[in-house]
């Protein structure tokens, strides 16, 4: 288990966030990346932390779980100035970590996944009640697993959200069988980047030649190869760190390194 929980007289906390995932869908693969950025604020001041935190994990041969949103915090108990942290992150590679030793189905492995992330995230939702946090103000926690589905022969991405009230919000982001040609999906903050990269976007002016000759290429029978989607993947990150705070309501918190995983129907292989 990643909790520490003990007898609070009074604590103050440091909330920690992290903010981009990418998906790509296209020609039976998923192209899964993330920055490795996490920001915690200060105790009750505007001074920020830094920290390099992982945001994919593996589920299975063929799956990756993700995640974005609040990770978690730092506390402090006031009266014997003991710290000790909730690791959101941790606790879901913890939860992927056990299901990829079992030879469960992807569907069982998923819940149970689920199951333990919940425990973990409603702990962080109480502890942040016990320091002084109104609850309507938590950021919620998105988790989200990519992948291919061997029983119902389909790539899939599928969301669980965690919010203050401890209820899991699930939904569909993709399946293959409905896509015609690919699918681009923005977990965390999602204002910015889909201005560049639809059609009629306000700001595809910014997107560089080869990211468009890419899309086109996606929309296309056109092959794309790994290092095609890479480059795109990497051109989305730079435009959100430089631009997404100027240009949206998204704070634009990301950092290298950037990783992407390419996921098939057979391996989860890293890239970058």
């Amino acid at each position: 288990m990643i909790l520490v929980f003990c007898t609070l007289a009074s604590l103050l906390f440091q909330p920690a966030m992290a903010s981009l995932v990418i998906a790509v869908y296209s020609n039976d693969q998923i192209y899964l990346a993330s920055d490795s950025l996490s920001v915690m604020s200060g105790y009750e001041t505007n001074k920020e932390s830094h920290l390099n935190s992982k945001k994919i994990f593996k589920v299975s041969s063929n799956c990756c779980a993700s995640i974005t949103g609040a990770f978690g915090a730092e506390f402090v108990n006031v009266s014997s100035n003991q710290k000790f942290g909730l690791d959101l992150p941790g606790a879901l590679g913890h939860a992927c970590d056990d299901a990829c030793k079992t030879t469960n189905n992807l569907e069982e492995r998923i819940n149970n996944i689920i199951g333990q992330f919940s425990d973990n995230h409603s702990q962080f939702i109480r502890l942040e009640c016990y320091a002084g946090k109104r609850t309507n103000g938590v950021e919620g926690t998105r988790v989200c697993f990519w992948g291919y589905d061997t029983a119902k022969d389909r790539f899939f991405g599928s969301s669980y959200l965690f919010d203050w009230t401890n209820d899991v919000v699930a939904s569909q982001a993709f399946d293959s069988k409905h896509i015609d040609r690919y699918y681009i999906g923005i977990q965390g903050e999602d204002n910015f980047l889909p201005s560049v990269i639809i059609n009629n976007g306000a700001n595809i002016k910014l997107r560089s030649a080869g990211f468009s000759k890419t899309l086109q290429d996606l929309n296309s029978t056109n092959s794309v190869s790994d290092q095609q989607m890479v480059s795109l993947i990497i051109e989305m990150f730079q435009l959100h760190k430089k631009y997404a705070c100027q240009l949206s309501s998204d704070k634009g918190w990301i950092d290298e390194p950037y990783l992407i995983f390419k996921i098939t129907k057979n391996s989860v292989v890293e890239l970058n």
